[in-house]
């Protein structure tokens, strides 16, 4: 249990002082239109579909706030829309501290750490993490499903104490991920 503790201070601190660094880049150098070809794998049988996506992240009206929106291409005549606004507020817990604001109640936490945004959700057994990322002259998105009644579990060997770490691991049922190329830049 120590080693665990001690492992999580160590990331703790190894990502606070990542963390006034990182926050320089964004949104300046993020801001545009980006397109790109969304992949979606899974471990039994790799890629199977592919997908064409643009991403807008625009400044909008209100200060600290920024459209986010993914609109997928499924066809020449049905387009699904995800249209969030990304928002910052001094009342959050850091100054890397986001909210994804979905439009319909739901806000999904996002973190800003070593110039990419981090976030991790729940619904029922389902652990979704997501990741936005500087990638050459784009954007790198990435999101993993996994479930948590899926994974297998794993217990260390007891300390001098008696005391052991149990394991659950998710079993990861999908990934999707795109790297988007700057089409217009804001």
């Amino acid at each position: 249990m120590i080693r665990i503790y001690i492992t999580s201070v160590i990331c703790i601190f190894t990502l606070l002082s990542l963390q006034a660094k990182a926050q320089s880049n964004f949104p300046e150098r993020w801001l545009g239109v980006y397109t790109g070809n969304l992949y979606i794998s899974n471990p039994q049988e790799g890629i199977t579909d592919t997908i064409p996506v643009t991403f807008e992240l625009l400044e909008t009206a209100l200060p600290n706030r920024w459209t986010y929106r993914f609109t997928y291409q499924y066809s020449n005549t049905r387009n699904i829309v995800k249209d969030y606004e990304l928002c910052w507020h001094d009342s959050l817990q850091s100054p890397n501290h986001f909210l994804l604001d979905e439009k319909d109640g739901i806000y999904l936490d996002q973190y800003f750490l070593n110039n990419r945004f981090y976030g991790q959700f729940q619904i029922s057994t389902h652990v979704f993490t997501s990741i936005l990322q500087p990638d050459g002259k784009g954007l790198y998105f990435e999101i993993q499903c996994a479930d948590m009644n899926g994974g297998t579990f794993s217990k260390s060997k007891s300390d001098k104490d008696g005391k052991s770490d149990e394991i659950q691991n998710t079993y990861i049922y999908s990934l999707q991920y795109v790297h988007l190329k700057r089409s217009k830049k804001t």
